[in-house]
């Protein structure tokens, strides 16, 4: 008769060494998707800010070096608005549909904040290419200012603009100038 084969199973320091083993290399992966996580929102924040930023100097540039004044006061879509340190509004000389100046017709552009976001509002003149309306420019603002190089907004002939960025987890802050070229 052969002799009986002794069955054997992990002991009971195999399998502690096993569950070991996997509780490190759990806490280990979950560290690494919650720093990655936080990484990835961070970057997020810092991307979504760089587009921010990149939209309001390119619309305030814009605006500010085809405007051939800063306007004291002027309702635009309805909501009377006047030039502040918060608040900037060019009188840009309307273009028609072919590129030629309208005489006497201008479009006005408004920069404003309300609240954390920051609108561009457009009223176009008649027959202007240009379109009415409202564009928000960032919804991340902490403060936005403007600074005139005269005591009087409606005197400037270039402006400063400072627009403070803030997300959850990243901030930025904008300055920009830009020169009224058609003044």
């Amino acid at each position: 008769m052969g002799a009986l084969k002794k069955q054997r199973g992990f002991t009971i320091v195999e399998t502690v060494i096993a569950i070991s083993i996997f509780v490190v290399s759990s806490i280990v992966i979950v560290s690494l998707f919650i720093y990655h996580t936080k990484l990835f929102k961070i970057e997020e924040s810092l991307s979504s800010l760089k587009i921010n930023k990149s939209l309001f100097t390119r619309n305030f540039g814009e605006a500010g070096m085809s405007a051939s004044a800063v306007v004291a006061s002027q309702t635009i879509g309805g909501n009377p608005y006047a030039s502040s340190s918060s608040t900037i509004i060019f009188k840009i000389p309307a273009v028609g549909a072919d590129g030629d100046l309208l005489a006497n017709y201008y479009d006005y552009i408004v920069f404003y904040r309300s609240g954390s976001n920051v609108f561009m509002e457009t009223e176009a003149a008649f027959g202007s290419r240009e379109k009415s309306g409202q564009k928000l420019l960032t919804s991340a603002a902490e403060n936005l200012i403007f600074r005139y190089n005269t005591a009087v907004p409606a005197n400037a002939d270039s402006v400063e603009a400072f627009l403070y960025l803030k997300s959850s987890s990243a901030q930025d802050l904008i300055s920009t100038a830009v020169f009224l070229r058609n003044k």
